[in-house]
């Protein structure tokens, strides 16, 4: 018996591993045609820092000057447009944006350790020129523990259907090998079953889950760097996604969440990088540290195709 609730403990753990990886920042959908193309890596050492915010009502965003809210820039005299005077109105701006695009690619890394498991994961999301949107994420285990898996999802724009396929046939260049058998989802039956649609981010953000932020300008690199402190109202659907896909007998506590992006002269997301970490019962107590990075390469680029059912 000891051995059997050992092995289901161990199981457990690495689902959870990999629906945290698997959630990843979400990419929700984006307009209007910029330059297409960003570089492979961007600057993993930001000097964000963290700061209390002093947050407007965001009927009447004018009411933070720049300086408010963390807002720094390495040119004093440059004007900052009122939409990025603080990191909430810039990321907002950024995500609307993101909402209305088409062609967009995007791809994420990521690593989740807890106890004796280790997950590492490689992925990539799509909206082609028409509006539709497709993820791919693939896991291997880094550790003698853990699980191999991989998962698409496929969502036709205009359409109450979400297409979801799963297998445990990882490569070690970590592609995956698929059947055709897949589950088709209405809108409504994915949320009742996962809680966070796939093309949406786990994390809210917004006055009542900022705990702190901070925005800074670099007039040389033209770029903004934006960064929160959240609670854990931020994750209130995402922890019982977490606790349902890994059979958890507690829902997931957290006790650490932070994001940082990273958006260029237009505010287009260029990266956004979350760390958390939380603490969860699968049979024991665990605590689980998530890290992942996402890296915006693509915007409106007509050549962005979509291939389900491939590597």
């Amino acid at each position: 018996m000891r051995n059997i609730t050992k092995k289901v403990s161990i199981l457990s753990l690495c689902m959870i591993l990999l629906v945290a990886l698997f959630a990843g920042n979400g990419l929700v959908r984006t307009t209007s045609g910029l330059t297409p193309g960003f570089d492979d890596e961007l600057d993993d050492d930001m000097d964000i820092g963290v700061t209390d915010p002093t947050i407007p009502d965001e009927e009447d965003p004018s009411t933070t000057p720049p300086g408010e809210d963390g807002t720094d820039t390495d040119t004093p005299s440059i004007e900052i447009p009122e939409r990025f005077r603080s990191a909430l109105q810039a990321y907002n701006y950024a995500m609307n944006y993101l909402n209305n695009a088409t062609g967009v690619y995007s791809v994420t890394s990521g690593t989740t350790n807890a106890a004796v498991a280790t997950q590492a994961i490689k992925g990539y999301k799509k909206i082609d020129k028409d509006g539709n949107f497709f993820t791919e994420s693939t896991s291997k285990k880094t550790s003698t523990i853990g699980v191999d898996f991989a998962e698409q999802i496929y969502i036709p724009k205009g359409e109450d259907k979400i297409y979801y396929k799963t297998t445990s046939s990882v490569n070690d260049d970590l592609t995956a090998n698929y059947d055709d058998n897949e589950t088709l989802y209405t809108t409504s039956e994915y949320l009742s079953e996962y809680y966070v649609l796939p093309n949406q981010s786990n994390y809210v953000i917004n006055h009542s889950t900022i705990e702190s932020s901070r925005i800074r300008y670099s007039a040389s690199e033209e770029r903004y760097y934006g960064s929160f402190v959240l609670n854990e109202l931020a994750v209130e659907q995402y922890k019982y996604k977490l606790m349902k896909s890994s059979t958890s007998s507690t829902v997931p506590k957290f006790s650490s969440i932070t994001l940082e992006f990273i958006l260029d002269k237009y505010g287009r997301f260029l990266s956004i990088v979350t760390n958390d970490v939380c603490s969860a019962t699968v049979v024991i107590g665990v605590t689980i540290n998530t890290s992942i990075k996402e890296i915006f390469k693509n915007y409106n680029d007509p050549d962005i195709i979509i291939e389900r059912g491939g590597n």
